[in-house]
């Protein structure tokens, strides 16, 4: 995996909260093949079947 040879266990033992590496073979995007590319996840408001986790 071309890709993934840029990761380190350090790239991945720094990272964040909501934050991951991603990469793919096959995408209409070159960015995602040619490196693996750090994205953040924002953290999800509702919980499985809908419902919030916190009603205002």
């Amino acid at each position: 995996c071309i890709g993934l040879k840029s990761l380190t266990p350090e790239k991945l033992g720094a990272l964040k909260p909501g934050e991951a590496y991603i990469w793919s073979s096959k995408a209409s995007d070159n960015a995602f093949v040619s490196d693996a590319m750090k994205i953040q996840c924002r953290p999800r408001v509702t919980k499985h079947g809908g419902d919030t986790l916190t009603a205002v």
